[in-house]
């Protein structure tokens, strides 16, 4: 499991400088099991998505689909492909404040979550 991106990422190599935002208010539910990325030419070793990034699933520990018209969900943090791929946790309910994402939303995407996931403009 080491080579695994995201949260098995535990051996890169050197330190790092970080900042911390909180980007969710809150997160109450999660797509049970997630989901799994695998290498591939669109998501190269290195390759990062941002958190709140629109995601859909077929089934639990599935593979992503991300930014597609109606999502499940966002991913919770960002996602580093590591050289095994990736863990994906997906969040379905909670208050993301879209103005500290990176991510790309349209409106459709927050139409298509209206209800479960609350979009804060800070």
């Amino acid at each position: 499991m080491k080579n695994y991106g995201n949260s098995f990422n535990a051996e890169s190599a050197g330190p790092v400088s970080v900042g911390r935002r909180s980007l969710w208010k809150s997160a109450r539910e999660f797509y049970p099991g997630g989901a799994y990325l695998a290498v591939s030419e669109t998501y190269p070793v290195g390759k990062t998505i941002p958190a709140g990034t629109p995601v859909s699933v077929d089934k639990p520990g599935g593979t992503p689909t991300f930014n597609s018209s109606t999502p499940d969900g966002l991913t919770y943090e960002d996602i580093y492909v590591g050289t095994d791929g990736a863990t994906v946790t997906i969040c379905t309910r909670g208050e993301i404040m879209v103005k500290r994402t990176d991510a790309t939303i349209t409106d459709a995407q927050k139409t298509a979550l209206f209800g479960r996931i609350t979009f804060i403009n800070a």
